[in-house]
């Protein structure tokens, strides 16, 4: 992957728009990065970043800290880059979502991606698994730290000792994920060790919940191992225990079930006895209240007999009321002709009154139609001038209609002459601004073309060789020739001529453009004063123009609004006529109402008096006024007819179901006497104690059973439990087994063996692969003295972290030496080779498809003398060369800026911000 342009917007320090491109640095080999501290040199490679993952560099440059704090509220912030990758060129752009002055609501983050075929991928999640999986071939770390070569780490890995060579590792190649591991199966060992120790402790709790029989040895044992730790449990012991327990239990379950049964046999032997005998008992009563009963009977019989004789003496009474109720029925038959004759009566009387109501409220109609007639006839008077004002409104609206054609006529004039005059002024600028340019070429070309006529004797000196003739004097010797003041090629003169006429033609072509449009302008400005002429006074102005616009527009609207009470008198006039002819009608239809009414309640006054005779007449040959009374009473006599005969009926059943129950009775009592005669007397009292006594035998004796069940069942249960707790046990403490010394092995505490973890393994096989490349390069820059190598692990350390001891072998004498004994230069060296190493690693480790081709190295040269510097500037331009790599040199180093031509420059501003140009 090469950049070929990179474009920054409001990111990071730079406030504005910078625009970088790339391909002017090359292909290959090394450029600077300059500029001072915090000016944004790092922020290039952020930028790449940025564009590519949508993240910084590093942890404190990550993608929504990147937008500029010197950037205006409009700009935009935004990253675009252009590259090539395997021979096929992207173009990519992203930014961060953000919200811009004017705006209500952030702007969401954007990405898109055009691919070499033309089409352009915009959904986040797809870019960034194509530029992944596809394109560049790595993820971001990788990415960051194959490109981003920050010495200070690495100058830090070369002497730290080896638990801070461990962190360094760390943070380099992310293997915090092995240490992590190594915690977790920590922390699964310990949780698994949790359960197993619980579970002893449930077992010690059931053991807890068992109950032996009170009093035997069995009790003892079992409080022996309630009362001992779970650590020290005996599990087997306290099974075996817990199996006697129950067996034993079983036994006492079947012998008190077996007492229980005994018991209950007894129990029923009692109860049989007693209930013969309470069963005489009750016969014997049966038969005293029989004979009591039957005495209570011969007297209702009595009672019943002199009841029926006294309702026979009402028979007579019962038969008049009959009769009468005969005669009221006759009766009934008229009612319904007093209830019409009613209701006709009532029907005349409202037909009468609401006559009445008719021919008033007619008579009150008609005064106030005539009222209504006066009034109207006032306000067709008070409108009668509204046609003479609805021709004066016309006639004004039409006349204000045509000045404002002319008004309108002369404001599009108007505005096309400022239009023409703004065009006018920006054609004469661009004319002044060209003819002041061609001048100005025209002079640096007139200079360049005498300079060079000044020195044709130097670049003729300059062709000639000693033996051919010179072509100005013909010699073929040439002791002394012509100088040369200052080197102008004569290309560059041709180049000036060029350009002074191209921008004379320029000049010209604008004069033109602004003769033409004075000339449009002056025709637009008759234009304008032709349509004003008696519109506007003399000398009149844009001001006055729209003054006269809202004069006329407010005295057209003055004579609208005239125009529409005009319309509107018109229209009332005309509905007041209408109205007047209607009210004409109404009043004829309302004296003949008047009239009718008084006619139809006279006749129903005269209805209403012969009804009320014939009512007088019919009531008085009725017993009762109303249907209803009459009614009643037939239906009080009625009922007490009915009752009568009720009573006698119920009176007669009642005797006859008293004789039936006396004779039942005196069956019972016979049958009762002849059971009774040779029945035994029995003692009652002894034999419900005894029953008692039975009963409560009875009842210990199922308790006993039940509390041997309930205790059998419930220590049962408890050696299930425990069984199979147990057997969980067993497993949980073999997995804990299993989990630990994996754990131990991880975290590197393995007892008798060297104290490596899963994370410093890890990191001992990645360091190397780095001192494997990294050496290739320690042999070059140190002429073949150091080469660097991991001290082995020695059997039996057990002290502190190990296997990440750095040691130096030192070929000229063949030493093998701690690391940290190298100077600060050579310290450097191996530094600068640990960090090429550690990218070659990773590169080589991504894919064997990828290739970045591009690489950053961020300072670390401040402290190098000259010899290692030149050393460690042709070990990078050997990998940059040979690597075919375009690499960057972050640095403030005079020395190194100075060896490097091509450069990125990066400047703060004095506005605020920063700016980069390329120097190649």
């Amino acid at each position: 992957m090469k950049p070929l342009n990179l474009t920054i917007s409001a990111f990071g320090p730079y406030a504005g728009l910078t625009s970088l491109d790339m391909t002017k640095l090359g292909d290959t080999g090394l450029y600077a990065i300059t500029g001072e501290t915090g000016a944004g040199k790092t922020t290039i490679f952020d930028a790449i970043m940025y564009a590519l993952y949508d993240t910084g560099s590093g942890e404190d440059r990550e993608a929504r800290n990147l937008r500029s704090v010197y950037a205006e509220p409009t700009t935009e912030t935004f990253v675009e880059m252009s590259f090539v990758s395997a021979g096929r060129e992207y173009f990519i752009r992203r930014s961060p979502a953000q919200r811009l002055r004017g705006n209500k609501t952030d702007t969401p983050a954007k990405v898109a991606l055009r691919l070499p075929d033309g089409k352009t991928v915009t959904k986040a999640a797809e870019v960034a698994r194509l530029i992944r999986d596809d394109i560049i071939g790595v993820e971001a770390a990788q990415f960051s730290q194959i490109v981003m070569i920050a010495q200070g780490e690495f100058r830090k890995l070369v002497r730290a000792r080896s638990k801070e060579r461990t962190e360094i590792l760390r943070r380099i190649f992310k293997t915090g994920d092995y240490d992590t591991l190594a915690a977790m199966l920590s922390r699964l060992a310990r949780e698994k060790y949790g359960e197993y120790n619980d579970t002893r402790k449930a077992i010690l709790e059931t053991l807890r919940v068992v109950k032996a029989e009170p009093g035997s040895m069995q009790e003892e044992e079992l409080a022996a191992f309630c009362t001992a730790k779970a650590e020290s449990l005996c599990i087997e012991d306290a099974l075996k225990l817990v199996r006697e327990i129950a067996q034993r239990d079983e036994e006492l379950h079947q012998q008190a079930a077996l007492e229980r049964r005994q018991a209950e046999k007894e129990r029923d032997a009692a109860r049989r006895e007693f209930d013969a005998a309470d069963e005489i008992r009750k016969k014997r009563e049966l038969l005293t209240s029989c004979q009591k009963q039957e005495q209570q009977l011969r007297q209702q019989e009595e009672i019943q007999q002199t009841r029926l004789q006294e309702l026979e003496g009402q028979r007579a009474q019962m038969e008049t009321l009959s009769k009468e109720t005969a005669v009221l029925g006759e009766q009934l038959r008229e009612y319904p002709r007093l209830q019409q004759l009613g209701r006709e009566q009532a029907q005349a009387d409202r037909a009468a009154r609401e006559a009445l109501k008719k021919e008033e409220a007619a008579a009150a109609r008609l005064l106030q139609m005539e009222e209504e007639k006066k009034r109207l006839q006032e306000e067709e008077q008070a409108r009668k001038d509204y046609a003479d004002r609805k021709t004066r409104a016309e006639i004004a609206l039409k006349e204000l209609e045509i000045e404002w054609k002319k008004l309108q006529e002369l404001e599009q004039r108007t505005q096309q002459w400022k239009q023409a005059k703004a065009a006018y002024d920006e054609v004469l600028q661009r004319y002044q601004t060209s003819q002041q340019r061609a001048g100005e070429l025209r002079m640096e070309a007139v200079k360049l073309r005498g300079l060079y006529n000044d020195n044709i004797a130097g670049i003729l000196a300059a062709e000639l060789t000693e033996g051919q003739p010179c072509p100005v004097c013909g010699s073929v010797h040439h002791p002394k020739r012509a100088e040369l003041t200052r080197d102008i090629d004569r290309r560059v003169v041709e180049a000036a001529d060029q350009e002074a006429v191209k921008a004379e033609q320029e000049a010209s072509a604008a004069a033109s453009n602004c003769q033409g449009a004075k000339v449009r302008l002056e025709g637009l400005r008759e234009q304008v004063l032709e349509a004003a002429e008696g519109l506007m006074p003399p000398n009149w102005s844009i001001a006055k123009l729209n003054e006269r616009r809202t004069r006329h527009q407010q005295e057209e609207s003055r004579q609208s609004r005239l125009l529409q009470e005009a319309r509107a008198d018109e229209r009332r006039v005309e509905q007041i006529r209408q109205r007047l002819l209607a009210l004409e009608e109404e009043k004829e239809q309302g004296s003949r109402i008047r009239e009718q009414s008084s006619r139809i309640r006279a006749e129903q006054l005269q209805l209403a008096h012969q009804l009320e005779k014939q009512l007088r007449e019919l009531t008085q040959k009725l017993r009762y006024p109303t249907e209803e009374e009459a009614r009643s009473c037939i239906a009080g006599h009625e009922n007490r007819i009915k009752g009568w005969n009720k009573t006698v009926t119920a009176a007669q059943e009642q005797l006859q179901q008293i004789r039936q129950k006396l004779s039942a009775l005196a069956g019972q009592i016979q049958t009762l006497t002849e059971q009774l005669a040779d029945a035994p007397v029995s003692d009652l009292e002894q034999l419900t104690s005894r029953l008692q006594e039975t009963g409560q035998i009875l009842s210990g004796r199922d308790k006993a059973e039940k509390e041997s069940f309930s205790r059998m069942q419930s220590n049962r249960s408890c050696q299930e439990s425990l069984a199979q707790k147990a057997e969980a046990a067993v497993q949980l403490e073999r997995e804990y087994r299993m989990m630990s010394r994996v754990a131990n092995t991880a975290s590197g505490q393995v007892s008798g063996q060297a104290r490596i973890s899963l994370e410093t393994y890890a990191q001992m096989a990645l360091f190397d692969r780095i001192l494997a490349h990294a050496n290739q390069r320690l042999l070059h820059m140190s002429r073949e003295q150091y080469e660097l190598k991991r001290r082995p692990v020695e059997d039996g350390a057990t002290r502190g972290q190990t296997g990440l001891e750095l040691d130096v072998i030192d070929h000229y004498n063949g030493t093998v030496r701690e690391v940290s004994t190298l100077s600060g230069g050579e310290g450097f060296l191996a530094a600068l080779s640990l960090a090429l190493g550690m990218s070659d690693t990773i590169q080589a480790s991504a894919s064997s498809a990828v290739r970045l081709d591009t690489m950053f190295v961020d300072e670390g040269f401040g402290s190098l003398s000259s010899s290692f510097l030149n050393l460690a500037m042709d070990e990078l331009i050997d990998t940059a060369e040979n690597g075919r790599r375009l690499i960057g040199i972050i640095s403030h180093v005079e020395e190194v800026k100075g060896q490097l031509t091509r450069r990125i420059e990066v400047t703060k501003q004095s506005s605020g911000g920063s700016a980069a140009v390329i120097r190649a």
